[in-house]
């Protein structure tokens, strides 16, 4: 026996199986009026969503001639049928309700509603339909400055240059402990040649003590480029900032 598309695509989505999709359709209902002169001008079911399921109270609203018979009837499972009896709230206006059993199999029935008056009987039905949702797929626009940092590195640099404390302080106590040798000429030459050395210690250690911390920091932008950004002080970012590019540099944003 063949099943239904609409059967299947139920069966999927209260059984879970796998092999079904629902995330591109939905269960739809049109209400269809027997003919153009029907004493019923409209049909309607609320009390559900999407599916009538087991606990659901649905409310059936019909819109016709006045002082009329009015009753639905639809198919729970199988050949088994209900029938429910409406009545007239307002003129021309006709409700009844129906709470859903657990033994009911609504997805796919169609509910029909008869009105009769001196013996003519008009119908309308609420039919289930499938609608196909079509996904609306939101195109991303990338801006070449806009990026994230990916990550923070430090590193030392040694300052360019002598700072003349250094090499000054090194030639004076050279050239003190220089001229404490000999006497004379030796005297002489033993101050000139500590002063020398001392400022080349003093150049030498002055360099060392002078080293600067430095920041690296690489940022992925949204076009794929990859670009590191050198500061000689704290920047403040941190992987997973967002960023933006400004001239030379980023800013966060």
């Amino acid at each position: 026996m063949k099943r239904s598309l609409m059967s299947i695509l139920v069966a999927g989505l209260f059984l879970g199986v796998s092999s079904v999709s629902m995330a591109n359709v939905r269960v739809v209902y049109e209400t269809k009026i027997s003919s153009m002169d029907s004493l019923v001008q409209d049909f309607k079911i609320s009390g559900f969503k999407d599916i009538p399921q087991a606990g659901d109270k649905l409310t059936f609203s019909v819109e016709g001639e006045q002082e009329a018979k009015v009753k639905v009837k639809f198919l729970v499972s199988g050949k088994v049928q209900r029938e429910i009896k409406l009545i007239e709230t307002e003129p021309g206006t006709y409700s009844g309700s129906y709470v859903v059993k657990r033994s009911d199999k609504l997805s796919d029935k169609t509910f029909t509603a008869y009105l009769t008056k001196n013996n003519d009987v008009f119908t309308a039905q609420f039919i289930p339909h499938i609608e196909t949702v079509k996904e609306q797929v939101v195109e991303k626009k990338i801006n070449p400055n806009y990026g994230k940092v990916v990550n923070v590195a430090t590193f030392e640099v040694e300052t360019e240059g002598v700072k003349p404390a250094g090499a000054i302080g090194g030639a004076v106590v050279g050239g003190i402990l220089g001229n404490q040798v000999g006497g004379g000429n030796g005297k002489k030459l033993a101050t000139v040649i500590g002063a020398v050395a001392g400022g080349v210690a003093g150049n030498q250690i002055d360099k060392k003590i002078n080293k600067e911390k430095h920041y690296k920091v690489t940022v992925q932008f949204e076009d794929g480029m990859t670009k590191d950004f050198v500061y000689a002080s704290d920047p403040g970012f941190i992987s997973g900032d967002s960023v933006e590019k400004s001239q030379d540099s980023i800013k966060k944003r």
